[in-house]
């Protein structure tokens, strides 16, 4: 594992380890921070040749090398960190090298996995966690207790998304999860059809 040390601007890398190209989800990082730090959004960006990624820092400080910047060998890889608050990046540090990406042994049986989703949408997919009815009888997108957003439905649409006993008319047994309305069926009703 990694270990590099941001100390206000400078990253320092304090562990390395050998990085192959083709590696997926192997290479994890781990992030410390000094003081000036406290209270900051952390991302680490990472960037091999003309490829570059973000990730979310966990709260530990910990993240995987995304797959994206070990795809091509022969190239050197270098991270570093921007702290931020609100709206604005308030502390980035230098690029730090990781190393030089070696060639990893040719993948010949299975294919590659689809690459990493962008940040922002990695950011979104994680915010709702269910539907439900508002108060004011819309379809509501919660996260946690936070109303994120509503539909507004019309008389039937009640009926449709409250009808358990014949599952084949709806196949919603309770609207608490998005797993189990699809998406389809939430675009239907966002666009009044």
């Amino acid at each position: 594992m990694f270990q590099l040390f941001a100390d206000k601007t400078r990253l320092t890398v304090l562990e390395r380890e050998t990085l192959t190209s083709g590696s997926v989800n192997a290479a994890a990082v781990r992030f410390t921070f000094s003081p000036e730090w406290e209270g900051l959004v952390k991302t680490a960006v990472f960037q091999a040749g003309e490829v570059s990624r973000s990730v979310s820092l966990e709260e530990d400080g910990l993240c995987r090398i995304p797959r994206e910047v070990l795809e091509a060998p022969e190239v050197f890889l270098r991270a570093g960190v921007l702290g931020v608050r609100g709206e604005d990046v308030v502390l980035p540090t230098v690029w730090a090298s990781l190393g030089f990406v070696r060639e990893g042994t040719a993948e010949t049986v299975r294919p590659a996995p689809p690459p990493s989703l962008p940040l922002w949408l990695r950011y979104l997919a994680g915010k709702g966690d269910r539907l439900a009815y508002t108060a004011a009888g819309e379809l509501g997108l919660y996260a946690g207790e936070t109303l994120l957003c509503t539909v507004p439905l019309r008389e039937g649409d009640h009926r449709l998304l409250a009808n358990r006993d014949q599952p084949e008319q709806h196949p919603v047994e309770a609207v608490s999860g998005l797993d189990e309305i699809s998406n389809l069926e939430v675009l239907n009703l966002w666009n009044g059809g």
